[in-house]
């Protein structure tokens, strides 16, 4: 007996869109069938059918890598803004150092 994934049947449906919903649900019901025609014991499925299950697995993962390159890129471009912002901050800091130093320079002495 073969049990379904209900893990990926749940991964699978949280990655349908307008674009994919009719061949997603097309794969999310072959691999269903699969299963239950493997569990009843249809004669031509005495053997699970994997080949249902494998492709719906590699688009969910093929999806969640796409998620994760846009996430990635996200991150990178909002950590490169965040180094630029730090870089112009500390050069903003060190001249309004310098010019403390100068000015506590010439009051020191000054009078």
């Amino acid at each position: 007996m073969v049990q379904l994934d209900h893990r990926l049947l749940h991964e699978a449906q949280r990655t349908i869109t307008g674009a994919n919903v009719h061949q997603l649900k097309e794969m999310i019901l072959a691999y269903v069938q699969a299963v239950e025609l493997h569990n009843c014991e249809w004669p031509s499925h005495h053997q699970y059918q994997r080949e249902h299950e494998v492709r719906l697995r590699r688009y969910v993962m093929q999806d969640r890598l796409k998620w994760l390159d846009k996430a990635v890129n996200v991150a990178r471009v909002r950590a490169e803004s965040l180094t630029n912002r730090s870089a112009r901050l500390h050069e903003r800091s060190e001249e309004i150092e310098t010019s403390y130093q100068e000015w506590r320079h010439e009051h020191a002495h000054g009078g």
